[in-house]
């Protein structure tokens, strides 16, 4: 529910595929052990299903624990279930502080650790310069889910002239050799600045790209500065530049003179189909393609040919 639609609508496809029945607005009623299997009883749609299994996970999230913390007759200002902190973690009673869970609003390991460090900072009385209003948010599934910042509709939602560019990862190359299902990475930006302001992502090692944008958004980078790196061929990432390429398009003035060219990553794109097909070509002369993949008497490998089928086909309909 805090992310973009797009990202739990396309899991759940993924799920259905793999042959998992995904269930929306349930409620459960009871979970009981039904012989050797544990069964879980709930409504859907003012609809009572039971499904059982060899055991229930449950994942309806958390809250902080504070029983027992302080010895009796001490007590400290609560905002809820959670302790109250001032800016600087320390709670109601002088000298004592609280981070993470039990204080934070948002409950993940890496803003505790965050938090810990800064206020450690601030008892020594040093600089901390970590930005605790950018925090990624990762999902470990297949593919990883990885999120920062604002989406296109909350950006709206407040006030902001929001724009999003996509890129639908069916031509990359490492997914296309992974298949892990659909992937996407899909960028917003202010249309009157430039500057990056959320990012949302399914793909593999999402996880691990999500830093990159972060930084981007912790340090105001535009649109422009960011079609100014190189991303490295073949990796996850490159569909990042697609995505800014969107983006650059979409931009409307002022400061649109100094973004790139939007051809100029289909001029890549381009140009890089050629050398690898010149390498491929010269070690199979004579090889059939058809006009989008390679046919199947090629006599390369499956997981080559589904590499490599976009490249070839693109190549096809250029020559013709």
């Amino acid at each position: 529910p805090n992310m973009d639609k797009e990202l739990g609508q396309s899991l759940a496809l993924i799920l259905k595929k793999q042959g998992v029945k995904v269930f929306t607005n349930a409620m459960v009623q009871s979970v009981e052990r039904t012989g050797e299997d544990i069964a879980v009883n709930f409504t859907c749609k003012e609809k009572s299903e039971t499904v059982s299994g060899e055991a229930v996970l449950c994942a309806i999230g958390r809250r902080p624990y504070c029983d027992g913390l302080f010895a009796d007759g001490i007590s400290v200002e609560m905002n809820r279930r959670s302790i109250a902190v001032n800016e600087h973690y320390e709670t109601s009673i002088p000298h004592i502080y609280a981070i993470g869970d039990v204080s934070a609003k948002i409950q993940l390991a890496h803003v505790a650790t965050a938090q810990g460090i800064a206020c450690v900072d601030l008892l020594y009385g040093r600089e901390n310069r970590t930005s605790m209003s950018v925090v990624p948010s990762c999902i470990y599934c297949r593919p990883e889910i990885a999120v920062v910042g604002l989406t296109e509709a909350e950006a709206k939602e407040q006030g902001i002239n929001a724009v999003s560019g996509k890129c639908t990862m069916f031509g990359n190359a490492r997914t296309v050799i992974e298949d892990p299902g659909r992937c996407f990475m899909k960028l917003v930006a202010d249309r009157d600045t430039g500057r990056l302001i959320g990012a949302q992502l399914m793909c593999q090692h999402a996880s691990d790209i999500i830093s990159q944008l972060s930084a981007a958004l912790v340090n105001g980078l535009t649109v422009g500065q960011l079609l100014s790196v190189m991303r490295p061929h073949p990796s996850f990432e490159e569909a990042m530049t697609e995505a800014l390429e969107r983006l650059a398009e979409k931009r409307s003035p002022p400061g649109a003179e100094n973004l790139p060219r939007p051809g100029v990553f289909v001029a890549f794109a381009i140009v890089k189909c050629l050398v690898i097909l010149y390498i491929v070509g010269n070690r199979a002369a004579g090889t059939p393609i058809s006009c989008v993949y390679c046919t199947e008497s090629t006599k390369y490998p499956g997981d080559f040919r589904q590499a490599f089928s976009p490249y070839l086909g693109l190549w096809a309909c250029i020559s013709t």
